[in-house]
């Protein structure tokens, strides 16, 4: 199992009990140790205060009139990852990560100890092909715990039901002031992923009251290769990119344009954007915004951070237009579905 850890998906979970006064710690442990994906609970960041963290993708969930609370959940630039929504009051960030030959499910939770749980609703995200990681605020000995309370026996319950399986070893992941240990951040995926996983505790809380743990998962993401590192971006001639581009897509957009208008059909039998009550010049609208968006971006007129944003507001844009392939937009030339 230890070979796990240099090998596929590498997700780091902490209860960091307030990001902001622990950042440092945290950005130092970064800058040694490398994760495609980072789950965070109990944030306590509100919708006031900024974060962004280079190389990461940011999907936020501040909790509005409380002081605690809040997940964050990072995701490496490189990986090509769509947001699930997720109904009901359950406190989480779900998100589809794209593989070499499917996708895994990756759900950031948390549960506080003052509140009741919703069986139904968290059973949802029980789903094939997924993770979960978070603080359950649940003992069972069947994590460690010296006793089992009926929390714990509420996910003991949805996860027999559900065939999934607790990758925890027995090691405490919570340190009380007194000195005592509790055993509350779970790592818990489906039955197929268990024999590939691994889950360990690091020996460190980074200022917090709980220790990081980190999951491994014999799964390889599908990542996209930066080509950009390649050039020398300061020495580009964007002015007459941009020139170009327009040029490209106003000579397309009127031809698009005229076709939209004689002979448009529908998603289904086309691939267009027509089953949402997007016409061509409405698509190719949105996707102009977006290229010279993008240029605004590398002329330095836009912050470098709204990268992500764009590269999220296409694939929306795409998975309306061209229909989805399991999880992810069809942008195969010869898909016909």
């Amino acid at each position: 199992m230890v070979g796990l850890r240099n090998c596929g998906l590498k997700i780091f979970q902490w209860n960091c009990n307030g990001l902001l006064a622990h950042i440092h710690e945290f950005k130092q442990h970064l800058a040694q140790n490398s994760y495609d994906v980072i789950c965070l609970q109990e944030t306590f960041l509100k919708s006031n205060k900024s974060f962004s963290l280079a190389g990461f993708s940011v999907i936020r969930k501040d909790r509005e009139g409380s002081r605690k609370g809040g997940l964050i959940t990072l995701i490496k630039d490189s990986l090509n990852y769509t947001e699930i929504p997720v109904q009901g009051s359950i406190e989480c960030i779900t998100v589809n990560i794209k593989t070499d030959n499917s996708y895994i499910t990756v759900t950031n939770l948390y549960i506080s100890p003052d509140k009741s749980i919703d069986i139904t609703e968290l059973s949802k995200i029980f789903t094939a092909k997924s993770v979960i990681v978070g603080d359950f605020n649940s003992k069972n000995t069947l994590w460690g715990s010296p006793f089992t309370d009926e929390r714990g026996l509420i996910i003991e319950d949805i996860v027999d039901n559900n065939n999934f399986v607790i990758l925890n070893n027995g090691r405490p992941t919570y340190a009380h002031y007194n000195g005592s240990q509790s055993h509350l951040d779970l790592s818990l995926i489906c039955h197929t992923l268990g024999s590939k996983s691994y889950w360990e505790v690091l020996d460190d809380t980074f200022g917090s009251d709980h220790f990081a743990t980190t999951t491994y998962i014999n799964i390889y993401p599908d990542e996209e290769t930066d080509d950009t590192q390649k050039f020398i971006l300061s020495k580009a001639d964007w002015e007459l990119f941009k020139i170009n581009s327009r040029n490209v897509i106003t000579t397309d957009l009127g031809s698009d344009d005229r076709d939209a208008g004689t002979s448009a059909k529908p998603a289904s039998d086309a691939h267009q954007p027509q089953s949402t009550g997007y016409t061509m010049r409405d698509f190719m609208k949105q996707i102009t915004h977006h290229l010279l968006y993008t240029l605004a971006i590398l002329e330095g007129l836009k912050p470098v951070s709204e990268f992500a944003q764009v590269r999220r507001n296409l694939t929306n844009l795409a998975s309306s237009a061209f229909g989805m392939h399991g999880a992810f937009p069809c942008l195969s030339p010869k898909c016909s579905t």
